[in-house]
């Protein structure tokens, strides 16, 4: 059995018409009920920037660090609405590790997964 103690903060943020900031701090800590040690103890700071550049264009990047795993993760996303129903996606998720000498032979920031991606979305009607 344990406690667990879990608390979040957010904000979004308009400072002009096409952008919107969403900012989100998440904390969570769990100890064991009898010994009160600490069983896991994690921290996600996530920024999501949107803009809106015409009324078919967008862009999305999401910022989000993980203080457990020591990672950041950066994802840029762009849209292109034809219609309603007709969306062109492409976009990548980029992955930052802090690497340890100790453990991984080397030491610093490097991109750990990157991965690229495209998506046609279409209503095909009968």
């Amino acid at each position: 059995m344990g406690k667990e103690t879990n608390y979040g903060l957010w904000a979004d943020i308009k400072p002009i018409d096409r952008l919107l900031i969403s900012t989100s701090y998440n904390f969570i800590r769990g100890d064991d009920l009898d010994t009160g040690a600490r069983l896991f103890s994690q921290s996600v700071f996530r920024s999501r920037l949107s803009l809106q550049l015409s009324r078919e264009l967008s862009m999305r990047v999401v910022l989000q660090y993980n203080d457990r795993y020591n990672t950041w993760d950066v994802d840029p996303l762009l849209t292109y609405r034809i219609n309603s129903l007709t969306v062109f996606y492409v976009g990548s998720t980029h992955d930052y590790r802090d690497l340890n000498l100790e453990e991984d032979g080397r030491e610093g920031w490097t991109l750990a997964d990157r991965q690229f991606f495209m998506k046609l979305q279409y209503l095909f009607q009968l």
